[in-house]
């Protein structure tokens, strides 16, 4: 055929949740003030080339990860963004054995 070449005619894009990858971007940024929406930005476009990054979804994906608690908006830098450190769900404490009473 005229057309046949070894190489792939176009890459396949990757498919990872955008929530995921801002997840990953923030947390590998690992800024002490939060990771401004510009940073992020930037990470996932040098990160994951193949990646069709659609800024509009991302901006959801963050506003929808804001309003479900995953990711809170930094108290002094407004437009910065960190992961909510979730507590550790309790452990439960086993029933104390009790002794046999001693028989007098």
């Amino acid at each position: 055929p005229p057309f046949a070449t070894t190489a792939p005619l176009f890459i396949m894009a990757e498919k990872i949740p955008y929530k995921t990858l801002i997840v990953e971007a923030i947390t590998n940024l690992a800024d002490r003030t939060g990771s401004s929406f510009p940073a992020i930005e930037k990470y996932i476009l040098a990160n994951h080339p193949a990646f069709n990054y659609v800024r509009t979804r991302a901006r959801a994906a963050l506003k929808k990860a804001l309003e479900s608690g995953d990711i809170a908006r930094h108290h002094q830098h407004a437009n910065s963004y960190k992961l909510v450190k979730k507590p550790a769900p309790p452990k439960k404490k086993k029933p104390a054995k009790k002794k046999p009473a001693a028989k007098k």
